[in-house]
């Protein structure tokens, strides 16, 4: 467990947190006949990373074994200068890895290849990010999740409704799930009146991301969090299949890392258009922050010392 939370990107959680839910999840599993499995974190590292990551994944693999055909792919993994594609076809063609990886592991491996090469490309990947989401979540579910099963993201608001992104006109991920989905795709959004949360702080001068503790402001009047907050319940579910298409009400975004610290926009939203319905808590504490190392500057200096 130690060596998978190293692999987390710690602006978005806590290690004590990280260890906590996967405790929470092995209890759950050996309760329950109907199992959850933890899939994996979509986030925005330094592509050289994932190449960095399979590097130390086949190497590891290799140790002891010296399979054929593998030290050229751990070679390749390690060149800036050898495409994406070839490397994958490296994997998909070494009959030797057949006993470690399936067809299938080997193609998932060879997919997420091209797409690290294909984030190199920063201003395509901006622009490009919401189906770039999509598609990260297609290959993992069409590799790790069977049919039948259940599978739930966990995202901003803003990149599941089923409509577009809410501060502007640009379709977001929601609409290409919904797209390929249809009513199998079901989206159900977050809601609190007041407590803390853990916000992003970007310091423009020193290009450096934190993650602080916030104080929510009061919730807007008329919003959706402001009446929900007059109930005597600590928490709910609001579906929204009883509500008319016509209304509207304001609705508070949390978590933008690009607002400073005092600024939560609030923005009106239809909400049976965007979602099927919401789970409101009354109130929220932030998860404590441990101090992480620099993880760029760290990533960088072990890949030089690999080369």
């Amino acid at each position: 467990m130690e060596d998978i939370s190293k692999e987390v990107d710690h602006a978005l959680c806590s290690k004590s947190s990280f260890f906590s839910f996967l405790g929470w999840l092995r209890f759950y599993n050996s309760n329950h006949l109907k199992k959850v499995s933890f899939c994996g974190m979509d986030f925005e590292p330094l592509s050289i990373q994932s190449f960095s990551d399979l590097y130390k994944f086949f190497n590891c693999l290799n140790k002891g074994r010296n399979i054929p055909g593998v030290d050229s792919i751990c070679l390749s993994l390690l060149s800036s200068e050898i495409p994406a594609k070839k490397i994958a076809r490296q994997i998909f063609d070494n009959k030797g890895l057949d006993s470690f990886l399936n067809p299938e592991e080997k193609k998932f491996i060879g997919q997420s290849l091209k797409l690290a090469d294909y984030s190199e490309d920063i201003v395509k990947r901006l622009v490009d990010r919401e189906h770039a989401f999509y598609d990260n979540f297609i290959i993992g579910a069409d590799s790790l999740i069977k049919l039948g099963q259940r599978a739930t993201l966990y995202a901003h608001f803003e990149h599941l409704n089923y409509v577009n992104k809410i501060r502007s006109s640009a379709v977001n991920a929601g609409y290409y799930f919904r797209n390929k989905y249809k009513d199998n795709y079901s989206c159900v959004g977050l809601l609190t009146s007041k407590g803390t949360i853990t916000h992003l702080d970007f310091n423009m001068k020193n290009d450096s991301i934190k993650p602080i503790e916030v104080e929510l402001r009061k919730t807007p009047p008329f919003s959706l969090e402001s009446e929900l907050g007059k109930l005597v319940l600590d928490s709910l579910y609001l579906p929204t299949e009883n509500m008319d298409c016509s209304f509207y009400s304001s609705c508070r975004m949390t978590g933008q890392m690009t607002l400073s610290v005092n600024d939560q926009l609030v923005f009106p939203i239809n909400p049976k258009s965007r979602a099927d319905g919401f789970i409101y808590l009354k109130q929220v504490h932030a998860m404590k922050k441990e101090k992480t190392k620099d993880t760029d500057m760290e990533l960088l200096k072990g890949h030089r010392n690999r080369l």
